[in-house]
């Protein structure tokens, strides 16, 4: 591990003699040379904070499932990748009974389909105990877990395998083993898909997302109460005529209702704003806010504060971008907000509070970053403030890697294994490729995951890739069979 910038303070305590006077606070940017994503964060029971999402920086795909420990100063304790040779995205990280995690996003290198949903159980470091693959022939995308009260886990996203429509909601819930014992999609004819799934404090589910099927005319924001086994007891759509959309939700404590966090493009902002609402138990709404200015805004996470309080995180289009936070009474009443802005583009993710009565911010930000893209963590302080000078920028080089730990689809390995590409390194634009099942086709994909134009001459063995204009570097050659998609990595020289 390196240390970029010059660290003149590990923390900032605030001056003066109020409540908030003890409560450390810091800004810090972790990543690698590649680009590096944060979507989740919880606080562990040793006061430090766990983070997942994704890496372009290690691993061994085109990104990995990234799962990030810090410390309660947000110092790197160690970090983990977990994927393939394709895509793989962690979207939602939990703590185990055990004190180990749980991550839940989708992965394009194992399961059945093009992308499936992807469920890693570690231990307290890190090391993974085991994964699952759920999905069918076409794409899934997990975006949300919950740990449920039998100790199980229940995740939904969007399905094109199954369902109504094109793409439809669809809800997995398994033991604490990660075997399927139910699922459920919810949809109609048009796009369908959800974001945030949670168990509400009686057994039931709520989610919710979008919905082109259920709506007054763009997309709407979807919200669905479901039992414990997946019957829906009922839904609502809110919105207006443009596009909108939630992206978490939350129980009230008090159990008087819900709050929705999204976007909403029919404010009078002229761009699509942050988008916070207030129902009771059976979906009126209480209240509603439109957050935003004259640019495009978006709602990301909210959390449930003690005191009948309200905590929500996005960003806006000020100065390229910036991680907004607003805290609301939830009678509707804000009490305060922040907006951390560096000179590019930074997004806030997920904010949670802490057990000092503070926050935690996870966002990403191009403004201060080795690659692209690097994870920024930020702690404030009960009236979210925070160090907005001092930044430490730390250059990850101990991710331990994990391709395919004690995984549940071994077997496409030994498919893998079977398959022949030759020549690798590729000397004239032609390589051929042959297995002893049946190949459906073939397709190059550079690192950005764009496709390349290439012409295919195929016989009953073996596809031969034939001289096209492919410039020197590295491809991914996607190769589908009848039940798999499988991804080899080729040079062109």
């Amino acid at each position: 591990m390196k240390i970029k910038a010059t660290l003149f303070t590990l923390a900032l305590l605030l001056v003066g003699n109020n409540l908030f006077s003890q409560i450390i606070t810091f800004r810090h940017v972790f990543g690698g040379t590649g680009d590096d994503f944060g979507q989740d964060i919880e606080q562990t029971s040793d006061g430090g904070y766990i983070i997942t999402g994704a890496t372009g920086s290690f691993g061994y795909g085109q990104s990995d499932v990234y799962l990030l420990k810090i410390d309660s100063l947000g110092i790197y304790e160690w970090s983990r990748s977990y994927g393939g040779s394709n895509i793989d995205w962690g979207y939602d990280v939990e703590i185990t009974s055990d004190g180990g995690y749980v991550i839940a996003g989708y992965t394009n290198s194992f399961g059945a389909g093009g992308y499936d949903f992807y469920l890693i159980r570690t231990d307290s470091i890190g090391d993974t105990l085991w994964t699952k693959t759920y999905g069918g022939w076409d794409w899934e995308h997990c975006y949300s877990m919950d740990i449920t009260s039998d100790n199980g886990y229940v995740m939904v996203g969007s399905t094109y395998s199954y369902g109504a429509g094109e793409k439809d909601v669809w809800i997995v819930k398994t033991d604490e083993f990660g075997d399927t014992l139910w699922t459920k999609t919810f949809g109609g004819i048009l796009d369908d898909e959800a974001k945030s799934i949670k168990e509400t404090f009686d057994g039931d589910l709520i989610v919710c997302g979008g919905s082109y099927t259920f709506s007054d005319g763009d997309s709407d924001g979807l919200l669905i109460r479901l039992d414990s086994v997946g019957n829906t007891l009922w839904f609502a759509n809110y919105g207006g005529p443009k596009y909108a959309e939630f992206n978490e939700a939350v129980q009230l404590d008090d159990t008087s209702g819900f709050a929705l966090f999204g976007t909403n493009a029919t404010g009078a902002t002229g761009g699509t704003d942050m988008y916070a609402i207030k129902i009771d138990n059976i979906g009126t709404i209480t209240w509603v806010k439109l957050l935003g200015n004259s640019l495009d805004d978006w709602g990301m996470g909210i959390d449930n504060l003690p005191n009948n309080r309200l905590v929500f995180i996005g960003s806006n289009s000020i100065d390229g971008g910036s991680i907004e936070s607003h805290v609301f009474y939830a009678n509707g009443i804000q009490i305060n907000s922040i907006a951390m802005a560096g000179t590019k583009k930074d997004e806030g993710r997920a904010i949670k509070l802490c057990d000092d009565a503070g926050f935690v911010i996870l966002g990403n930000t191009k403004s201060f970053n080795f690659g692209y893209s690097d994870i920024i963590v930020a702690k404030t302080n009960q009236i979210l403030e925070t160090d907005t000078n001092l930044y430490i920028e730390i250059l990850d080089t101990n991710t331990i890697q994990y391709p395919i730990p004690y995984t549940s689809t071994t077997e496409i390995k030994k498919e893998e294994r079977s398959i022949l590409l030759f020549p690798n390194p590729v000397s004239n634009n032609q390589f051929t490729i042959k297995a002893n099942y049946i190949i459906n086709d073939v397709q190059v994909f550079d690192l950005l995951g764009q496709p390349i134009p290439i012409s295919i001459q195929k016989s009953e063995t073996a596809f031969t890739i034939l001289p096209s204009s492919i410039i020197s570097g590295i491809y991914f050659v996607e190769i589908r069979t009848n039940t798999k998609i499988i991804s080899k990595k080729v040079i062109f020289e």
